[in-house]
C-alpha cells in the first residue's frame, strides 16, 4: 500500500492500518519484571529526532522516508514537543473560527454549502505546515523475536508512518493513542522510523475547539514487544449488590496468539485498604478455552473469596 495525500481531504478516511483501541493495561513476562524500574518489553523513542519544517505539502521532503536518504540540512527536535514551541511556525489561539477562515475557502465535504468533494483543500493548501521526523534506533535485546508495535500517545493532527522505507499507516486522531504493527518490517539494528505530521486535515472540522492550535508529536512514543500469547483487551464489569457490602464482577478479555493454544487465565485483586501491600483475592468462575490467533474468553458471575 502507498501513502496518499488525498487522505487529508477525505473525511471518510481517518485511519489506515491503525490497530483497534483497547484497554491501557500494562503487561509483563513475569512477576519479577513488575518490580524492575523499566519494563523489558517496552522501549522509549523519546529524545532527539531529526526534523524538517515545511510551510505546506508541496515544499515538504517527499522521499525522506526512503532508506539511504541523506538528512543533511535537517534540524534537531526533542520528542515529545509541539513544533511551535520548538521555534517553528507560529502559535495561534482561536475561539470560534476555523484556522483558515478569511484566508482560504474550506467547507466540509458533503456539507450544504460545499462545492463538491473539496479535493485538495488541505493537501494543496498554500498554508498547511508539515513536520518531517526521522529516528534511528536499534531494538532492545529483550524485545527480539517478538511482535513489535509502536504507540504514539498523541500526534496532532494527521500523521503518516514509515519504517525502513516501508509505509506502515496513517492516523488523524490527535488526542488518543495511535498504535501500529511494525513486525513485518522492523530489524534488530539500524532501523529508521519516519513520521510526517500535517497540521490540518478534515479532522480539523471536528477538532475545532477553544484552544491554542499546535501540531507535532506532543506525547510519548513507545515501542512495545508483544508476547506469543498476549491479552489484547480487558473489560471488568463490577456489580454492587443491594446490601452495598457484597458484589460480583464479570471479566471479558481478548487474547491474541501466534499459534493455536489453549488459554487459562486467573485474575488476582488486591484490596489496598486491608494492608500496605494489599490483600489478595482470586477470581474464580466459568472459563472458556479457545484455539486460534484470536481468542475470546469470558467470566460471568465470579465470586470474590
Amino acid at each position: 500500500m502507498n501513502a496518499l495525500l488525498k487522505w487529508l481531504d477525505n473525511p471518510e478516511i481517518f485511519r489506515v492500518n491503525q490497530l483497534d483501541a483497547h484497554s491501557d493495561h500494562s503487561y509483563y513476562l513475569n512477576y519479577a519484571d513488575m518490580e524492575k524500574p523499566e519494563n523489558p518489553l517496552f522501549q522509549s523513542l523519546n529524545g532527539q529526532w531529526d526534523f524538517a519544517f515545511s510551510k505546506n505539502v508541496a515544499s515538504r521532503p517527499c522521499n525522506f522516508y526512503e532508506e539511504g536518504f541523506d538528512a543533511f540540512g535537517f534540524d534537531k527536535i526533542m520528542v515529545p514537543r509541539h513544533i511551535e514551541l520548538a521555534g517553528y511556525d507560529q502559535i495561534r489561539y482561536i475561539n470560534t473560527m476555523y484556522p483558515w477562515e478569511g484566508k482560504e475557502y474550506h467547507r466540509a465535504a458533503y456539507s450544504l454549502d460545499s462545492r463538491g468533494a473539496e479535493e485538495g483543500m488541505f493537501s494543496e493548501a498554500r498554508y498547511n505546515p508539515v513536520g518531517s521526523y526521522l529516528k534511528h534506533f536499534d531494538l532492545k535485546p529483550t524485545m527480539l523475536g517478538k511482535r513489535i508495535r509502536i504507540c504514539f500517545e498523541g500526534v496532532e493532527e494527521a500523521m503518516y508512518l514509515w519504517i525502513n522505507g516501508q509505509f506502515v499507516g496513517y492516523a488523524e486522531d490527535s488526542f488518543t493513542p495511535s498504535e501500529f504493527d511494525l513486525t513485518p518490517y522492523i530489524r534488530e539494528k539500524k532501523n529508521v522510523l519516519a513520521v510526517q505530521v500535517h497540521k490540518m486535515s478534515t479532522a480539523a472540522f471536528l477538532e475545532d475547539q477553544d484552544f491554542f492550535r499546535f501540531f507535532g508529536i506532543f506525547r510519548n512514543v513507545t515501542l512495545k514487544a508483544v508476547p506469543d500469547v498476549h491479552m489484547e483487551d480487558l473489560w471488568f464489569k463490577p456489580v454492587l449488590k443491594h446490601d452495598n457490602e457484597r458484589g460480583s464482577v464479570a471479566v471479558s478479555m481478548k487474547v491474541s496468539a501466534r499459534k493455536k493454544v489453549a488459554v487459562n487465565a486467573q485474575f488476582v485483586l488486591r484490596d489496598r485498604r486491608k494492608c500496605g501491600r494489599g490483600e489478595q483475592y482470586a477470581i474464580t468462575g466459568r472459563k472458556r478455552k479457545s484455539h486460534g490467533r484470536n481468542i475470546y474468553g469470558g467470566w460471568s458471575d465470579p465470586i470474590l473469596g
